[in-house]
């Protein structure tokens, strides 16, 4: 049996500026039958200065996720595609960065903590 739910965005909207983070939740049950949480952040690469670049990026997460995150995370990678205003295709770059925990634990603070930290950095 599956259950999905979607949580409210965080900063991020298919057609908004670069560089923003948001949170899709799906909850299931995973592992012995103990019930998980799957919170993705997904993370765009464009910034008004330019592409987040590798050294950057590892650089936040060993600064920024890590840390928060000691029982681990995935990162994928990804192309986020929207039109604008005019009707013209735009494409950027995205990592998504994927957590499996408990439904009940403090990890969707942490996640929305480490959107922020994205955002604001």
């Amino acid at each position: 049996l599956m259950h999905r739910a979607t949580a409210a965005a965080i900063g991020f909207a298919v057609a908004a500026t670069p560089h923003q983070a948001a949170l899709a939740d799906a909850g299931h049950a995973c592992g012995h039958g103990r019930a998980a949480v799957e919170t993705t952040l997904y993370l765009g690469a464009s910034t008004p200065q330019g592409p987040v670049g590798e050294p950057a990026w590892r650089a936040f997460l060993d600064v920024h996720v890590t840390p928060r995150l000691p029982g681990g995370y995935t990162v994928l990678e990804g192309a986020g595609r929207w039109r604008d205003r005019r009707g013209r295709t735009q494409v950027e770059d995205t990592r998504l960065l994927i957590v499996i925990h408990a439904p009940d634990d403090a990890t969707q603070e942490v996640a929305a903590n480490i959107a922020s930290d994205y955002v604001t950095r």
